[in-house]
């Protein structure tokens, strides 16, 4: 009985989000009435819904577009097949769009699909304060917005520690045998350090905010821009069905995900993101900043890391023709 429950409401959520989608679809239908098809390099994981939503809501042919979801494990080899043309549109955190336009690879941000703000230290020992973690070892993977995330904060709070790099497989299990203090873990490794740890798991968030955004190559950009639209106008759609039944969202997710989080952990995650496509000057601003961090540790060199630099790879138009109060950069 739960069974046919289940695919009654999903069958219900489905019309209601195409109904939604309709509005935000019908510039990109009227340009581009046949479904074309396309890849989108998906990076698993919880800050882009809209993806796997909008492919089990049916709302990609429903804004005239038929893409492949394809997935790779990291942001820097998703770049690489968009560069070669194996995919057409990726999503990924800020930090490797920044590594790419300080390299002058060639890409297009059309939107900003997600904010998190639940980022936080994790540890194996009580941690009041920042101050607290002066001294200690603390693990993180280094090049990812989470060293850049770590550093900032101590930074600001005049801490110093050892960083080391350990991977997010193995954040639980150098929490629990003493090799680390503490670590920036990325945010679906935490429930598991919390069952590693148990009564012996502490935290302390911090303030600094993750982007996850949606990257079209160039020639998608500059030769198809319906596309790109009709792109965007299934994110919206997904958007408003996210809002509408967040919780059949999250059990989306976790079906996509292939059960590696559950819908569970999902739902306790939720608060901490603001899911919806949108543009506005955070986002450039966050890259800047990024991007004078990455110069300053000498990782890449010859670049002056400038807010135009940033703001060149971000297209506001596509977004602003389907719903111009989503975008607000200046």
């Amino acid at each position: 009985m739960k069974a046919v429950t289940h695919r009654i409401t999903r069958m219900l959520f489905t019309l209601c989000a195409v109904a939604l989608l309709t509005d935000a679809a019908i510039p990109a239908r009227a340009q581009s009435p046949a479904v074309v098809p396309i890849t989108i390099a998906w990076a698993i994981g919880y800050a882009g819904p809209q993806i796997p939503v909008a492919s089990a809501m049916g709302l990609w042919k429903a804004a005239g577009t038929d893409p492949k979801i394809v997935t790779f494990a990291t942001g820097p080899l998703a770049f690489e097949a968009l560069i070669g043309g194996q995919v057409d549109f990726m999503t990924t955190a800020e930090l490797p769009a920044v590594t790419a336009a300080m390299r002058n690879q060639q890409f297009t941000i059309v939107a900003d699909l997600s904010r998190f703000h639940g980022n936080r230290i994790v540890a194996n020992f009580p941690v009041p304060t920042i101050a607290s973690l002066a001294g200690k070892k603390i693990g993180t993977v280094l090049g990812t917005s989470s060293q850049f995330l770590l550093e900032s904060d101590l930074k600001s709070n005049g801490v110093k520690a050892e960083i080391l790099n350990v991977a997010p497989s193995d954040v639980a299990a150098a929490l629990a045998r003493g090799d680390i203090d503490a670590a920036l873990p990325f945010v679906d490794v935490i429930p598991l350090v919390k069952k590693t740890l148990g009564d012996r798991y502490h935290e302390i968030r911090i303030p600094e905010e993750t982007h996850f955004v949606l990257i079209a190559s160039r020639d998608m950009a500059t030769k198809r821009p319906e596309i790109v639209r009709s792109v965007l106008s299934a994110m919206l759609g997904a958007d408003k069905a996210i809002k509408a039944n967040p919780t059949l969202a999250q059990t989306t997710v976790s079906q996509a995900m292939q059960g590696l989080v559950s819908a569970d952990q999902l739902k306790a995650a939720w608060p901490d993101y603001d899911f919806e496509a949108r543009l506005d000057e955070r986002l450039p601003e966050l890259m800047t900043t990024e991007g004078q961090w990455i110069a300053a540790g000498g990782m890449i060199k010859n670049v002056t890391p400038t807010i135009q630099l940033f703001r060149s790879v971000i297209d506001d138009r596509p977004l602003k023709a389907i719903s111009s109060s989503r975008v607000t950069l200046k």
